[in-house]
């Protein structure tokens, strides 16, 4: 046991020694010089990292920490990150793809898609703005992508029915709830407002313990 609380501590203090950059140092604020709520261009975002960057100046500090966080302490968050930006690229030239297009048309559950990837469920979309997932479904029905509405959603499931172009495919996320009733509710709302399919997340078995969430009161879900 002492030898277990030891390894915890040392690990810990091992990653308290260096600071932690959620993200990288390429001069968006010197760039930018926004003042906080103020939204920078979206011309002028270069890479992933600049949208984190633009949501951190822009977002209230409660709405950005709802998607900008992680469990307990955030240890498995940062250490997450650190080991993704350590998986190298294998560079591979002179390989013909000029016809790289036709390979990304794929299916998922037997229904075609133009990419082999989809919008994940992520919830409180208002939080980012005020149209909710509004943006979400249309841009997946423009590029014939899949998109999978949170079970908690800004929206509800008959305005994102609302919102779908003729035919789109969308998914509805779902959590297991002891209720049975409920739990039924959720799939007869799913089949009523045309999802396709259910998809069963199995990672979240209780609510997480997340501190930063918690600080700013925006709940687990």
């Amino acid at each position: 046991m002492l030898s277990s609380v030891l390894s915890l501590s040392l690990f810990g203090g091992a990653f308290a020694a260096r600071l932690f950059l959620n993200e990288p140092d390429i001069g968006f604020d010197e760039f930018f010089n926004l003042a906080d709520g103020e939204l920078a261009s979206l011309d002028d975002l270069v890479g992933l990292p600049d949208f984190d960057a633009a949501a951190r100046r822009y977002m209230p500090i409660r709405n950005y920490t709802y998607y900008r966080n992680g469990a307990a302490g955030e240890w498995s968050y940062r250490n997450n990150l650190e080991v993704f930006n350590r998986y190298p690229i294998r560079p591979r030239t002179m390989i013909d793809i000029t016809n790289i297009e036709a390979s990304l048309p794929t299916t998922i559950l037997g229904h075609n898609f133009s990419v082999p990837f989809f919008i994940a469920p992520c919830a409180r979309a208002g939080f980012g703005n005020i149209e909710g997932e509004k943006g979400l479904v249309e841009a997946a029905a423009a590029e014939n992508i899949l998109y999978i509405p949170s079970l908690y959603a800004t929206l509800s499931t008959a305005e994102i029915a609302d919102l779908k172009k003729k035919d789109q495919v969308t998914f509805q996320q779902f959590y297991l709830d002891s209720d049975e009733a409920a739990t039924q509710e959720v799939f007869d709302d799913a089949k009523a407002n045309g999802h396709q399919a259910i998809v069963f997340t199995i990672d979240s078995p209780a609510d997480g313990n997340r501190q930063r969430a918690v600080r700013y009161g925006v709940g687990p879900e």
